[in-house]
């Protein structure tokens, strides 16, 4: 039984590099779907707008919880954080009335959060481990 809840114990401290696993994942088949629709016009703008509902959503997370606390804790994450607010609500208000051409330059804007997002995701990462490994004797 001792076992088990050590266990537990330590899965408690990956929340933040699960959540923000999870927003990174979320942000990079949100930006491969609104690639392939850029220029395959067999996908529908449903599908896009599926994807941007589901990382709006994830973006809200962002703002709550142990990941809201984690970004919190860091200016860049802070700033990074407001970046891609800004840009998943430019895309709530205008993705149905953008075209193919429009999203394709959008895209350049959201890849430049590519590499902020996975620092943010192994940084994450980097602190559960190391908060695990203070807890261990």
């Amino acid at each position: 039984m001792h076992e088990r809840q050590q266990e537990l114990q330590k899965l408690t401290h990956y929340t933040d590099s699960w959540s923000a696993a999870q927003l990174v994942s979320e942000y990079y088949r949100f930006e491969s779907m609104l690639g392939l629709y850029a220029i395959d016009e067999t996908l529908s703008i449903d599908d896009v707008r599926l994807r941007l509902d589901i990382m709006l959503s994830q973006s809200d997370l962002m703002k709550e919880g142990d990941l809201g606390y984690y970004i919190e804790s860091s200016e860049a994450h802070q700033a990074l954080a407001a970046e891609l607010e800004k840009s998943l609500k430019y895309l709530d208000l205008h993705l149905e009335q953008m075209n193919r051409s429009e999203l394709k330059t959008y895209l350049k804007t959201m890849h430049t959060l590519d590499a902020p997002l996975s620092n943010l995701s192994s940084s994450a990462l980097n602190k559960d481990v190391n908060s695990i490994n203070k807890c261990q004797p």
